[in-house]
């Protein structure tokens, strides 16, 4: 009945088999990403060639480029199902021969835009911000969150919560809350890291500056030692003479820190064996000096203890972060670092993504990549007016905080937030509400999942082993862990 809802679930038929029914039970890093290289396009590629055909939507011939991409003539990564989904919303309309040769070269650009997308992320509140920068460029306007809604039709419009959360519309010009329904995309726009604690000034040993951080998340934590790591997040800082404040984003991706392993001569062979390292005490982060400072003596890092523990009325309170760190992160945000009030930070890797042939090696893949994939597809549709003002449904790009620890805070997935957004964009429309248009809505909840390893193939059952390249993955759990719709 509509551009965006009529050929979606017809995508399934038409999969490599051995991308259908994948069955998997979690949701946390992967290590592989399969990307595109220009000479041959993708799967994604031969669905847009596929769809957008000067005769209307049809499906008379995705079976044969599936077929091929099953054989391994295309190239495919986890974001071919965003880019699908972008397609078949582009397919009801007659397209002339050189707009579709100008969005197969749109196609084969898509992975140097998600590494330009992801090189700027770092945190959940960076992840938004990278989103928020991609929407406005097409178009869409911010709405406030705590106000009522005003919304017309063919109107492109986003809110965002806590800045670590976000939830994007673009109204169909046809849209009618008594036939249509809501498309939405959704992913998450936190990543596995280590976070710095709200007081990371640790001791100090060996003559060192350390930082006390947290995990966050379920990670390969071993993969963080050795590797050179900057910050990125939300700063706090006072205005106006220290009567306002207001939240900054900084990110520094110049190495400030490293984990640094332990030589090998100073461990047994059952420690190499077994490594697992103490996260209190052997997963903190060295604070590293400018070049040419060196290292401080032992007795230079002891601070001088106070005769009395209470302060003093009116006093400073002790400060919760090394003034080594807190220059830096204030010369980012732009401040003076006595304008510092509180940080949330994460740790991140300073080396940037890149291309490794025909994949990518990049951090924050899960889930930066579904949420770009999901907010690249809704601009890019939303761009298309035509296609805009002919259809009949409300599309929605969204992307929730902490899934990678339950999704139940304010700003997670499993919040009240989602609904209540919906309900005040129907009201905004046709004043109604959400439980009337469900019945006729779908949800694809969008993740990564895990290719094949080669080294480790008996990680995956026989019958449900993703072959990167070789198509869209599926995920079904007899638990019913995830949230697409049936």
């Amino acid at each position: 009945s509509s551009d965006l809802l009529t050929p979606l679930p017809e995508v399934a038929k038409y999969l490599p088999a051995s991308a259908a029914g994948h069955s998997e039970s979690t949701m946390s890093d992967i290590a592989w990403v399969a990307s595109w290289t220009p000479s041959t396009g993708s799967a994604g590629t031969s669905f847009r060639q596929a769809l957008a055909r000067p005769s209307g939507p049809c499906w008379e011939r995705p079976a044969r480029y599936a077929s091929r991409a099953g054989r391994g003539g295309y190239q495919s990564g986890t974001i071919s199902c965003a880019l699908a989904m972008l397609a078949a919303a582009r397919s009801s309309r007659r397209l002339q021969r050189g707009q579709r040769w100008r969005r197969l070269a749109a196609v084969a650009a898509l992975p140097d835009e998600f590494l330009e997308f992801v090189g700027g992320t770092g945190s959940p509140a960076h992840t938004v911000a990278k989103s928020k920068e991609r929407l406005e460029k097409a178009g869409f306007v911010r709405i406030p969150l705590d106000q009522p809604w005003q919304m017309k039709r063919g109107g492109k419009y986003y809110v965002t919560k806590d800045g670590t959360s976000f939830c994007a519309f673009a109204i169909g010009g046809k849209f009618d809350a008594e036939q249509g329904g809501v498309i939405m995309a959704a992913a998450h726009t936190d990543s596995p890291c280590l976070k710095l604690r709200p007081c990371s000034k640790v001791p100090s040993k060996a003559g060192t500056l350390q930082l006390g951080v947290d995990t966050y998340g379920g990670g390969l934590w071993h993969t963080w030692f050795d590797r050179p790591l900057g910050v990125a997040g939300k700063v706090l800082v006072a205005t106006d003479g220290g009567d306002g404040m207001e939240e900054r984003l900084v990110r520094v991706d110049e190495p400030l820190c490293i984990i640094p392993n332990l030589a090998i001569h100073l461990q047994t062979p059952e420690e190499r064996k077994a490594f697992a390292p103490n996260k209190e005490t052997e997963l903190q982060p060295v604070l590293c000096p400018p070049c040419g400072q060196g290292l401080k003596s032992p007795s230079q890092l002891v601070e001088p203890e106070e005769e009395d523990s209470a302060e003093p009325e009116g006093s400073k309170p002790k400060p919760k972060h090394h003034e080594e760190l807190l220059n830096v992160v204030a010369q980012a945000a732009g401040v003076q670092a006595t304008d510092i009030l509180d940080v949330d930070l994460c740790l991140l890797d300073s080396m940037p993504p890149c291309s490794v042939g025909s994949f990518v090696s990049t951090p924050r893949i899960d889930n930066v990549l579904s949420t770009w994939a999901a907010v690249d597809g809704l601009a890019a549709f939303a761009e298309d007016s035509e296609a805009l003002d002919a259809s009949c449904d409300v599309a929605v790009a969204a992307s929730f905080d902490h899934e990678e620890v339950g999704s139940t805070s304010a700003t997670g997935a499993d919040s009240a937030v989602l609904e209540m957004w919906l309900n005040k964009a129907l009201q905004a429309l046709d004043g109604k509400s959400w439980p009337e248009i469900a019945a006729r809505s779908f949800l694809l909840s969008c993740d990564c999942a895990h290719g094949l390893h080669p080294n480790y193939t008996a990680k995956h059952q026989t019958e449900h082993q993703p072959l990167l390249g070789d198509g869209i993955v599926i995920k079904t759990n007899s638990n019913q862990r995830y949230a697409t719709t049936p």
